[in-house]
């Protein structure tokens, strides 16, 4: 599952990859960590709660 992360109202999923992981490009990872939640990584909602994984966990997860 991961860190909660409460969307707030102007977050996209490259903002927030940007406040948890310093780096917007990451954003896939918090698509892949939350299939249910984001069918269209350009529709998320604000009051939803989204998980992230630390990026080393992420890391190990690629291989």
């Amino acid at each position: 599952m991961g860190n909660p992360y409460l969307i707030k109202s102007g977050d996209s999923l490259s903002l927030i990859s940007k406040k948890v992981y310093g780096d917007w490009r990451e954003w896939p990872a918090i698509h892949k960590n939350n299939p249910q939640q984001i069918r269209d990584p350009n529709l998320i909602f604000a009051g939803f709660t989204l998980y992230y994984l630390p990026l080393n966990k992420i890391a190990l997860q690629l291989y």
